[in-house]
């Protein structure tokens, strides 16, 4: 699926919008060695994003769901490892606040 895009007022290429990977289908988990088994009970689980998934996580162990055990568990860590380490989410710029003007108004 392809990630939103956002541009920039200063004619800058568009990037990704930044919660973008929240999107992500789980089923890309699929090309980092997670069996389709597992993404199925993802599914089931209600994790079908990475942002379920991330959701989940906060509150819970993925061992929670059912089927998903301590090995298919790690297995699914290392593919959300090996994704990140292929899409990494950049930081937002911060822009530099604006110089501030030094004249009193007097010359």
């Amino acid at each position: 699926m392809p990630e939103p895009v956002t541009t920039n007022a200063d004619d800058q290429p568009p990037t990704a919008a930044p919660e973008a990977w929240r999107d992500v289908s789980v089923d890309e988990l699929i090309g980092y060695g997670v069996s389709q088994s597992v993404v199925d009970k993802l599914k089931e689980a209600e994790c079908a994003t990475l942002g379920a998934i991330a959701t989940f996580t906060q509150t819970k162990l993925l061992t929670e769901i059912e089927g998903i055990g301590e090995k298919k568990a790690e297995s699914i860590q290392d593919a959300l490892e090996c994704y990140w380490g292929d899409h990494p989410v950049e930081a937002e710029e911060e822009v530099p606040p604006a110089e501030e003007d030094d004249d009193d108004g007097e010359n």
